[in-house]
């Protein structure tokens, strides 16, 4: 076991700030002004998972939410999208970790960009490094528009909610002796050396308005955690190593991701891609778990449950399933990621028992497909399926051949020469067939490379509307037609 020594620096007297340091991990704590009012427009905005209706009444029953704050968000969206995308490597499966999408690469790095600026000069600064001086311009221009009123909040109210939380924290790590687990995650990752001196944590002011609950999310280097008034900050350390593991993963050495696909590639268990798919999420959530156990203790971690709080029908089980496995590769010195599937995939089946047969899990990536007055109408309701990747395009089965996919179509898309791409020969035939027989249908066809496609075939959105709806509410495995799912009426 690793044994590193463990330095606290708090400095300023100002600032609310510490850092800690392990024998390779640093990790800046602070709570500034400036990444708090960038918190707040990027959440305003939707470009990052937040509290968004407690700032939304923040800002319209007392910082004068106008018209033209809506057209500022609308430019900020339009700046956003004119960024270059760019393509991935190609690959099996898409992988679990950000910085795989070059897309992710600059919109998480634009989001650090403003995390770790003091003002707006430094902002423009950063920015510019991302997307270009003329984009960094005009999103400073945006944060710039929101800064005199939330200026006013913060002297009011934000500051007192965060003033002294970061030394807080910092102690409570410290106390813990959370910087000696951090090293030992950035050991059994192999984490570069560079990497590991990034980690930082931004504490952001939550108001006491909206729905209980907060959050906290990984952008690039930062992770970033709000907290209420009257938060219990014990309770906030193991979501801050969760994010902080999320970062370590994600700063894992390229080759040593692609090996580790692989091996979920050759497993032979049919729902192995899904179980890579959340492996991520799941190694998070045990490491998040262990912090959990360390500082709250076992009787509050029994009244959390099987799903430890989580409302995701998989992530908490499999996070769970995956505390043992972690500890036995931290007590070892093994590496976390080698020769990692198979013990995996067998402690997540038996965590998950029946539900790593269900559509939904097997849908942890997918693409959607298929006739594009459907695909638009029906986007958002398929998006309620949970899912870790989704993959746009009409080239995503090209790009990624392991992914799954649901393909919405009509009748009579199924006798158009475009429609060959989305089945084989036989299984046009057999929909062929059923459509000539039912108004609407769903049937499932496994694709060579443990692939699955989940075909939806409707007359009118009416039809196609409960299919779905039933679809996505059930976790009944089956493969051919849908006999389980409403709306299979006969002609």
């Amino acid at each position: 076991m690793i044994r590193a020594a463990l330095l606290l620096i708090v400095f300023g007297l100002l600032a609310d700030a510490a850092t800690l340091r392990s024998r390779t991990v640093t990790l800046r704590v602070e709570a500034t002004e400036f990444a708090n009012l960038s918190y707040q427009v990027l959440c305003l905005a939707d470009e990052l998972p937040c509290s968004k209706p407690a700032y939304q009444q923040l800002w319209q029953t007392q910082l004068d939410w106008n018209e033209e704050d809506n057209r500022q968000i609308a430019q900020f969206h339009a700046i956003l999208r004119a960024l270059p995308a760019g393509y991935e490597d190609p690959a099996p499966l898409p992988l679990n970790f950000p910085s795989y999408y070059p897309s992710l690469i600059k919109l998480q790095g634009l989001k650090s960009a403003l995390l770790m600026s003091d003002d707006l000069n430094a902002a423009r600064g950063n920015l510019a490094k991302v997307v270009g001086s003329d984009a960094a311009i005009r999103i400073a221009g945006v944060v710039g528009h929101f800064r005199p009123r939330f200026r006013t909040w913060w002297r009011a109210e934000g500051q007192n909610l965060a003033r002294n939380k970061s030394k807080d924290l910092a102690r409570l790590l410290k106390k813990h002796e959370l910087m000696e687990l951090a090293e030992q995650f950035a050991e059994s990752l192999d984490v570069p050396s560079q990497a590991r001196r990034r980690p930082h944590l931004q504490l952001i002011a939550r108001p006491a308005l909206g729905p209980r609950g907060s959050y906290g999310t990984q952008l690039a280097n930062h992770v970033v955690l709000e907290l209420l008034p009257g938060d219990d900050l014990a309770e906030s350390l193991g979501p801050v190593v969760h994010e902080a593991f999320h970062y370590f993963y994600d700063s894992v050495p390229r080759q040593r991701h692609m090996a580790l696909l692989n091996e979920f590639v050759s497993h032979p268990d049919p729902a192995a891609l899904s179980f890579y798919s959340y492996l991520n999420e799941a190694l998070a959530t045990a490491a998040g778990i262990q912090v959990d156990e360390r500082v709250l203790g076992p009787e509050k971690m029994r009244l959390r449950g099987r799903n430890v709080n989580y409302a995701h029908p998989f992530i908490g089980r499999l996070g769970q399933a995956s505390v043992g496995l972690m500890k036995d590769r931290l007590a070892s010195g093994s590496p976390l990621l080698s020769r990692l599937a198979d013990t995996y995939v067998r402690s997540g089946r038996a965590a998950l028992g029946d539900l790593a047969a269900s559509p939904r899990f097997l849908l942890a990536h997918h693409t959607l497909q298929g006739n594009r007055d459907f695909v638009a109408a029906f986007q958002p309701l398929v998006a309620a399926i949970p899912a870790i990747t989704t993959v746009s395009g009409a080239d995503a089965l090209d790009r990624f051949p392991r992914l799954n996919a649901i393909v919405l179509v009509t009748p009579d898309d199924l006798r158009q020469p475009a429609f060959e791409r989305l089945a084989p020969a036989q299984t046009i035939a057999s929909l062929r067939q059923l459509a000539a027989q039912r108004f609407s249908f769903v049937y499932a066809q496994p694709r060579a490379g443990a692939g699955v496609t989940y075909y939806f075939v409707a007359e009118t959105e009416a039809q196609l509307r409960p299919l779905l709806q039933a679809f996505s509410a059930s976790d009944q495995p089956f493969t051919g037609l849908a006999h389980h799912l409403r709306s299979l009426d006969g002609k």
